[in-house]
């Protein structure tokens, strides 16, 4: 699992997002079912996990938006990239 979650983080770090710890969806409406659908492909799983939707859900379900945050498989104290001593 560590060597997949390395190989995910250079691709991310190739496109300029391995420094976010949550990623919004992005949305675009499709014709063809007329509803609003995630344009972008979802994170890499052993990086991020897929949450929910925001606090605007209940309120109007067409401004929703999903959130993908990053997990750490250990306690954030035995991961030498966050806490280096």
């Amino acid at each position: 699992m560590l060597e997949d979650r390395h190989k995910d983080l250079i691709q991310l770090k190739k496109a300029g997002d391995a420094h976010k710890n949550v990623i919004m969806a992005r949305y675009v409406y499709e014709d063809r079912i007329k509803k609003n659908v995630e344009a972008m492909p979802k994170p890499p799983a052993t990086l991020y996990i897929e949450v929910g939707f925001d606090k605007e859900a209940p309120l109007n379900p067409e401004l929703a938006q999903k959130h993908y945050r990053r997990f750490y498989a250990d306690e954030l104290e035995n991961i030498k990239t966050i806490f280096p001593r």
